[in-house]
């Protein structure tokens, strides 16, 4: 997915890091803008949500999944699809081998925040989040102690969006979402990592 020069934006590569050799090997369903990807535990890529055309979707955004499959080396839709339809979203597997799904431009109503993917039936599901406006472009860190930290973002795509600080803390053990302490600055579409001491360097 991506903008790509003379590209719908659909081809699929695949890139050997020892050779550098890159080779195109499928298309994803739609073409993606800002989409969100994740690798699950088994080694296959999900690739969801984003900017696209041909689904009909409300401003062009995206609720439906492709998957790569590395074993028969194969890019198939999802019969499913997201709760909600997203782009500028974060997806980070868990240590259960879940994806949390979070944040993202979208005109669903309601909105919702969040949601989990289960690995082995390949559905989403909607959780309750105290996020009710769309917030997207922030960094997604899988933290230390198995949680995940959404830190900054945006209110609203284009020129006139709005940085913020804001961080929120999900546990998965818990389900829930709580508010940490904010960011000294404002940001978005920031990077972030986590150190090894649990910190975060943004």
């Amino acid at each position: 997915g991506g903008a790509t020069t003379g590209h719908t934006g659909r081809p699929v590569e695949l890139i050997d890091p020892r050779s550098g050799r890159i080779t195109v090997v499928g298309q994803l369903s739609v073409p993606r803008l800002d989409a969100a990807s994740v690798v699950l535990a088994d080694g296959r890529a999900l690739v969801c949500g984003g900017f696209t055309s041909g689904e009909g979707g409300t401003f062009g955004i995206s609720r439906s999944c492709d998957l790569w499959d590395p074993a028969t080396a194969t890019m198939r839709r999802l019969d499913g699809t997201m709760t909600t339809a997203r782009a500028g979203h974060r997806m980070t597997r868990l240590r259960d081998g879940r994806v949390l799904v979070s944040g993202g431009y979208s005109a669903d109503q309601p909105y919702r925040y969040a949601e989990l993917l289960d690995p082995q039936t390949l559905r989403f599901t909607a959780i309750n989040a105290p996020v009710t406006q769309p917030l997207a472009q922030q960094v997604a860190v899988l933290h230390t102690d198995g949680s995940v930290l959404l830190i900054g973002g945006e209110r609203a795509p284009g020129l006139e969006a709005e940085p913020r600080a804001e961080v929120w803390r999900f546990d998965p053990g818990a389900g829930t979402f709580s508010a940490r302490p904010p960011l000294a600055r404002a940001r978005t579409l920031a990077a972030g990592v986590a150190l090894r001491d649990g910190r975060v360097l943004l």
